[in-house]
């Protein structure tokens, strides 16, 4: 059956591969069929979620969400009654807004997400995915092809995730993608990583950022907790120039 596939479109092979995944997670197949669904399946990456924990999703929470790709993959192939997303840079965080707008399970909340309430600096990069706290280094600005470009600092509101879900029993779903700046996050969520199901975060196998939190990091810190680590995204990212693996989403149920 498998070498009946090389007789097949290319197209209409990967309509089956995607009919294949959406079944794979108790979704209707024909979502294969529809761009938008295609788009959130692979922005969402739901595929590292058990299934079991997709069809029970109460309270989502992302923080680092950027334009939104991820939470609103979440809401498009999900019935989670609310999602609130944390998105500190002003230009970035009225484009959230305008992408989140279809989907009212959306909350968005411009603020720096760390370990104390106030107000914080986050060094704006042009490639905006690639914002931080933490300052980049020089070289991974050459590695990215922004090494003539500077960044422009913007004083954010900053909150804590133990604050801002003190009312939420549970945390279903918790995404953190903050460019190395995770043991600050962590460190104001110790409350709230008590109440939390699944942890899906980004992770970094070379440094980009001064003082950031690396993979071998990263996994000393949940495992201090009862965690266990059950999934890494199929597609890691490369750093452009360098052939390493750069980043990729790794999922700890808690």
């Amino acid at each position: 059956m498998v070498g009946l596939t090389y007789l097949l479109p290319v197209g209409l092979v990967r309509l089956l591969e995607y009919a294949r995944r959406f079944r794979a997670l108790n979704l209707p197949p024909y979502f294969s069929l529809v761009q938008k669904y295609r788009l959130a399946l692979v922005e969402s990456q739901l595929e590292l979620v058990p299934s079991e924990q997709i069809a029970s999703l109460k309270c989502v929470v992302d923080v680092g969400a950027n334009l939104g790709s991820w939470c609103s993959g979440v809401a498009c192939l999900t019935g989670a009654e609310r999602i609130i997303a944390y998105e500190p840079v002003p230009d970035v965080f009225n484009r959230l807004c305008e992408n989140a707008k279809k989907y009212p399970q959306i909350r968005c909340v411009q603020a720096a997400v760390g370990s104390s309430l106030g107000r914080v600096t986050v060094n704006v990069e042009t490639a905006h995915e690639l914002s931080s706290v933490l300052a980049m280094r020089s070289d991974m600005r050459c590695e990215y092809g922004a090494g003539q470009d500077r960044s422009r600092q913007v004083e954010v509101p900053m909150t804590t995730l133990d604050e801002d879900l003190k009312e939420e029993d549970e945390i279903s779903l918790l995404k953190v993608d903050v460019q190395g700046y995770e043991r600050e996050v962590f460190a104001g969520a110790r409350s709230v990583l008590r109440r939390t199901k699944v942890l899906m975060t980004e992770v970094l196998f070379a440094s980009h950022y001064q003082g950031d939190l690396q993979f071998g990091d990263l996994c000393q810190l949940i495992n201090r907790r009862p965690t266990s680590i059950c999934g890494l995204s199929r597609n890691p990212v490369a750093l452009p120039r360098g052939g390493r693996f750069g980043r990729m989403r790794c999922l700890s149920r808690m």
